[in-house]
């Protein structure tokens, strides 16, 4: 299936590509289908680019590539609605904004995106809990990941 987007043009996608988010991304309620684009210049980040609206494309990035330890404490109810059955469908995404001043670049660690990578089924969790921040800085990290090239 062709999609025409803004920042990437025309693009391909399978239809096992395309994640349904039955409530939306925050922000994007009314835009459902969305599917992950990974351009080699942008590594470490990807793209979730909407399908309904080629202006949007949000900057994301897999948040346990820079915080070993972020494990969010996610509702079973979040399990059950997406329909993950197996730990290893779960694909994990945090929200990234990349300012003019790229040293003052964040991520959204508060509300991650989890997909389920078997059904194509997306949700935005808003965590219940303060453990996490909404804007938490990621320049020190982003660019240790770089120069590594995500090796340990």
């Amino acid at each position: 299936m062709q999609f025409q987007t803004t920042r990437f043009g025309a693009i391909d996608i399978e239809e096992s590509k395309i994640i349904a988010f039955e409530e939306g991304i925050m922000g994007f309620e009314n835009l459902k289908r969305f599917t992950i684009i990974t351009a080699e210049d942008s590594w470490p980040f990807q793209w979730i680019q909407a399908l309904d609206d080629p202006d949007i494309a949000l900057l994301s990035i897999v948040p346990t590539q820079l915080f070993a330890d972020y494990a969010p404490h996610v509702p079973k109810t979040v399990f059950e609605d997406l329909a993950i059955a197996n730990d290893d469908d779960i694909a994990l995404y945090t929200v990234a904004v990349v300012p003019q001043d790229v040293m003052k670049m964040t991520t959204n660690l508060a509300a991650p995106i989890i997909i389920n990578a078997a059904n194509g089924r997306g949700m935005q969790v808003i965590l219940d809990s303060r453990d996490y921040e909404l804007r938490r800085p990621i320049f020190n990290e982003v660019q240790a990941l770089v120069r590594t090239g995500g090796q340990d």
